[in-house]
């Protein structure tokens, strides 16, 4: 996988616009990020959707890209599965959701959460013990 910076040099330097439809920028689709990140962390389909509390028919619309996650969703996966903050970021980013921000005080929670490798467990308590809504609520 290439940088940011790398991707933006073979952009300045391309002669032609059709760089633009190329994998290079379009980048890695949910699915197949989601898919790696299952692999890596040992996690079937299964244990996400059930350690997501997410039912399994609408988990796989998820998993399979003909649903797209809402952002807690993405947030639950993140915290589920230990990410650290940047790779929390790239599934927001790839799930096409925004990106933490640390002055919004939910969010300033979740990094919190996140760079204290909470489980979702804790995090919930937490969430709800600083009076935001939890991730469980929808």
């Amino acid at each position: 996988m290439q940088s940011t910076s790398e991707i933006i040099n073979i952009i300045m330097q391309s002669d032609s616009a059709d760089i633009l439809n190329s994998d290079i920028v379009q980048g890695v689709s949910f699915e197949e990020y989601i898919e790696k990140l299952m692999k890596e962390h040992n996690v079937t389909k299964v244990q996400l959707l059930d350690g997501i509390c997410v039912e399994r028919s609408y988990g796989y619309q998820i998993l399979n890209g003909r649903r797209m996650p809402t952002r807690i969703i993405l947030l639950r996966i993140a915290i589920f599965l230990h990410l650290d903050l940047k790779a929390t970021q790239k599934l927001l980013s790839v799930g096409k959701k925004e990106a933490l921000y640390p002055k919004n005080r939910f969010d300033a929670i979740l990094i919190f959460a996140i760079g204290h490798d909470y489980d979702l467990s804790m995090t919930e308590e937490l969430l709800v013990s600083m009076g935001e809504k939890p991730l469980f609520a929808e």
